[in-house]
């Protein structure tokens, strides 16, 4: 009996589903939800480095990887015209570094 009961509870965990990682569409945004970009700033800003990220484990929570939200970073200033596709091309260089993340 015993061992039924095992089986049953993880039959349970298996169908309950798996964490799945950040996705990059739902972290950026795009150029409808921003008025205006500062002249200045305009294709001068790109992304060079994002630290603090955790790759997404299967069987707990999802999370945050680094790699994950530097493309959502990099998405977003290029879709409100802040950043050039090649890195060198941009004046500016951001660096970010993720310390938190907050899940609903």
């Amino acid at each position: 009996m015993s061992h039924l009961k095992v089986l049953g509870l993880f039959a349970l965990l298996v169908l309950t589903g798996c964490a799945a990682p950040a996705r990059i569409e739902q972290m950026s945004i795009n150029s409808s939800s921003v008025q205006a970009v500062n002249a200045p700033l305009k294709k001068s800003i790109g992304v060079s480095e994002v630290t603090g990220g955790k790759e997404t484990n299967p069987m707990w929570a999802s999370q945050v990887s680094s790699e994950s939200f530097q493309r959502a970073l990099e998405m977003s200033l290029r879709n409100v015209g802040l950043s050039e596709p090649l890195l060198s091309a941009n004046r500016y260089h951001l660096t970010a570094d993720i310390l938190l993340v907050l899940t609903p």
